[in-house]
């Protein structure tokens, strides 16, 4: 049975009836599809190489920032060791000035004592000297060879 013998006509179709149905989803051509095709080939290739140049880029940075780390790591360590040794410095040099401190209070105290025992000595043997003599009273060398005071 054709439309001619039942006496019908054909339906119109549903793109002929909304032509705006029509632009919206076109039929694309063979050619089309085959153009397309080869573009996003093209495109495909681009972005691939595009990867692969931004993954040996990113392995690069990788592999620097290790090297960065592990020398931040061997800076800290040695810094570390550097305070540790400037601390036990610090505390050698605060015993060592504590010593100094007090050798230099012995040592005035000896030099006292000393001065303390010369002039005692020198009392009881030359009693005619006054307390506080001149260094060139001190001296057994007779008078004349002193320049006078």
């Amino acid at each position: 049975m054709t439309y001619e013998t039942l006496n019908l006509e054909p339906q119109p179709s549903i793109l002929a009836l909304n032509p705006r149905l029509s632009t919206l989803n076109p039929q694309p051509s063979i050619l089309q599809v085959l153009e397309n095709a080869e573009a996003y080939k093209a495109r495909l290739e681009v972005v691939s190489k595009e990867e692969l140049a931004s993954r040996t880029q990113l392995a690069t940075y990788g592999d620097k920032f290790k090297d960065f780390q592990e020398t931040l790591t061997k800076s800290n360590e040695m810094f570390a060791s550097f305070k540790k040794e400037s601390d036990k410095m610090q505390k050698r040099l605060k015993v060592l000035e504590k010593e100094r401190k007090d050798a230099v209070v012995r040592g005035d105290k000896f030099e006292k004592l000393c001065i303390d025992s010369t002039e005692s000595l020198e009392v009881l043997t030359h009693p005619r000297l006054p307390r506080n003599p001149t260094p060139y009273a001190l001296c057994p060398m007779p008078y004349t060879l002193h320049p006078g005071p």
